[in-house]
């Protein structure tokens, strides 16, 4: 279940499960078999529906899982090494190899070529090309898009966020062409594109996901009828407690600044830092004596010390 993870499970999740978030899916050519993902779990079951069979376990996330025409390998993405990276699996489940390296990786949507030899994904807003058996990889020119809207019913819940596993699900035709299997509602559906009508897949998921330790602290908090001053420009996010439970460090989107303010809400709203900055997670030392917190551009933050709050 560790998987040569940092990060040791010390409880297990175990439920069976008719819906899901987020799933991306796929067929096999033969039209008879689903590959999907739920948990962070790989699981087939067939098109019909039914109970599912997982095909990797642990604390690792896979997802985004992809068949090849031949039908022997299935790609996905997995983050392991602390970056998405790109794996493949054989469906037998004996054999599994990382094609790409990296701790920092962000791959995703991989598709294999139709010689099944070949895996396409994006790292960024590039495609690159990947041999089956991994490499270094080619950088390729990312095609235009366009379409016509099947449905509307879908969950948009990534389209509005930063889409980290694409703007949707993973999703196939089945071989006929008449229909994509998708997902939303917790559900997946097979949509017929010249009725766009949809039909229920039914599937059912026993899973067991190994968790990390259970994180729990008591702070003290006093119910009083004090208040800290309101500031309006930008609002103030990112609260962390001071070890000893006396203040509340901050930061806000007009300036991004390090604040604090005294837990009990009285008093006036301390500024921490002289100048502008990106600064973001802001977390007090053990002794309380300084504020750690990131500091520089969003796309490029680096460690510093906010300040001594002696």
């Amino acid at each position: 279940m560790q998987e040569g993870l940092p990060l040791r499970p010390s409880r297990t999740l175990s439920v069976a499960t008719k819906t899901g978030h987020w799933m991306s899916s796929d067929m096999r050519s033969d039209g008879r078999t689903i590959v999907f993902n739920l948990v962070g779990d790989i699981c087939t079951m067939p098109i019909t529906g039914g109970n599912a069979t997982p095909l990797t376990r642990g604390m690792a996330f896979h997802a985004q899982p992809r068949l090849p025409p031949d039908g022997k390998k299935i790609v996905f993405v997995r983050d392991r090494s602390g970056g998405y990276n790109l794996c493949t699996i054989s469906v037998d489940k004996r054999d599994t190899v990382q094609l790409t390296t990296g701790n920092t990786n962000s791959y995703g949507s991989p598709v294999w070529t139709p010689d099944s030899k070949y895996v396409i994904a994006t790292r960024g807003q590039k495609l690159w090309l990947f041999r089956e058996g991994g490499g270094t990889g080619i950088q390729r020119i990312r095609p235009a898009g366009g379409g016509e809207l099947l449905t509307g019913a879908v969950q948009r819940d990534d389209q509005k966020s930063r889409a980290t596993l694409d703007v949707y699900t993973g999703m196939n035709f089945t071989p006929d062409s008449k229909a994509p299997v998708t997902t939303w509602d917790g559900k997946f559906w097979r949509v017929d594109v010249a009725t766009k009508q949809a039909t229920e897949i039914p599937f059912e998921v026993d899973v067991v996901q190994a968790l990390g330790p259970k994180v729990a602290f008591d702070y003290p908090i006093s119910d009083s009828a004090g208040h800290a001053e309101a500031r309006d420009e930008g609002g103030e996010f990112e609260p962390t407690w001071s070890p000893d439970g006396r203040y509340i460090a901050l930061t806000t989107w007009a300036d991004t600044v390090g604040y604090r303010s005294r837990g009990d809400g009285t008093g006036a709203v301390q500024r921490l830092t002289p100048e502008d900055g990106m600064r973001t997670n802001p977390v007090y030392t053990l002794d309380g004596l300084r504020i750690v917190a990131t500091r520089g551009p969003a796309s490029e933050r680096y460690l510093s010390t906010v300040a001594d709050v002696m």
